[in-house]
């Protein structure tokens, strides 16, 4: 099976869309053009530990920590070795890679429905995310800049901002639901 870089590479030329398998299922999965490349998914029907996969590669993501919440990574060669983490802030957040090297998650729109990664040194935008909602199901466009193209990185942003637009539309449906009901 080829490694997601591959994966990325060869589908870069084409949309790249996450689809949401069914109104009430927690997986996703990542379209190139008509074709799957890789899923992202919640083993559970509650919590925010997902598994994400593109070619023979695969990531976990989790939300941890009530006053510095933030998401680890982790991959299985990792074990329980994070191996980047993101920093949730107020309007976006953080990622820190093993390297050290910083990208900043950040909305492109006043509401929240266009997101992107940049580059924290160079300011530089790497690849920009658009959620679409359709019939009880959710989508999200993934915009890929040139400058991002060989980035070895693009596997995991594309996994963790479909990850992190998912959790934002599940807080989003829980915090409406409790106004109703209470």
């Amino acid at each position: 099976m080829p490694d997601a870089c591959e994966v990325m590479s060869a589908a870069r030329a084409q949309s790249l869309v996450f689809k949401q398998s069914s109104a009430m299922s927690r997986q996703y999965d990542l379209f190139a053009g008509d074709r799957v490349i890789g899923t992202l998914q919640w083993p559970k029907m509650c919590g925010s530990l997902a598994e994400g996969r593109i070619g023979s590669s695969a990531w976990t993501f989790k939300r941890t920590g009530l006053w510095h919440p933030a998401v680890t990574i982790r991959t299985p060669e990792s074990g329980e070795r994070d191996i980047a983490r993101f920093a949730i802030g107020w309007r976006g957040g953080d990622l820190t890679l093993a390297g050290g090297r910083t990208l900043r998650w950040e909305p492109l729109t006043f509401w929240g429905g266009k997101w992107a990664f940049t580059d924290a040194a160079r300011r530089e935008q790497l690849m920009a995310f658009e959620v679409g909602h359709g019939f009880f199901k959710m989508s999200i466009a993934l915009h890929v800049e040139s400058a991002a193209v060989s980035a070895a990185e693009l596997p995991l942003l594309t996994m963790l901002g479909g990850y992190l637009l998912v959790m934002a539309a599940q807080e989003e449906s829980a915090a409406a639901t409790a106004v109703i009901v209470s």
